[in-house]
């Protein structure tokens, strides 16, 4: 998973943390900035799923999103029956996941594994519960949990 660094890492956007990222207000705001700035000057790609848009989308604006800097993945058939094998392998044991974390999360991890992403940035225990419970190489970074200092300093 530790790709070289000149190479950068593929980092995907959950909701939850394009919203402090966005969110001037929002306490979490200079830790998720850092992170980007961070990842940026290790040269990684960005991937906005159009899951993560749509649901951002419901109280936020297109035009409040630096669009420029992210690629949008659009969810496709391939990722769709990632997910339905996802929900599947998860369906009797969901232990503290919530439904709208079934629903959305993880199709957004179906995407996440398509295209081989190294961590998902996100800011509630959802996607790190949904980790624990299914096998993969993507890593789930909860900003909430740690902080850029800490987390670039181990990497």
């Amino acid at each position: 998973m530790n790709r070289q660094k000149e190479q950068g890492f593929k980092i995907a956007l959950d909701t939850s943390f394009l919203i402090r990222l966005l969110s001037k207000t929002n306490i979490h705001n200079q830790d998720a900035n850092l992170f980007v700035k961070e990842f940026k000057n290790k040269k990684s790609i960005f991937y906005i799923s159009t899951i993560t848009l749509a649901e951002y989308l419901v109280k936020g604006k297109t035009e409040d999103l630096p669009l420029e800097y992210f690629r949008l993945d659009t969810f496709n058939h391939y990722q769709a029956e990632i997910s339905a094998n996802i929900f599947n392998k998860l369906r009797n044991n969901r232990g503290s996941i919530t439904r709208r974390a079934l629903k959305d999360d993880v199709k957004i991890l179906a995407q996440a594994i398509e295209k081989e992403i190294d961590y998902i940035l996100c800011a509630d225990s959802d996607f790190e519960t949904l980790i624990k419970q299914y096998d993969t190489d993507v890593k789930v970074i909860n900003i909430l949990n740690i902080t850029s200092v800490l987390f670039f300093n181990k990497l």
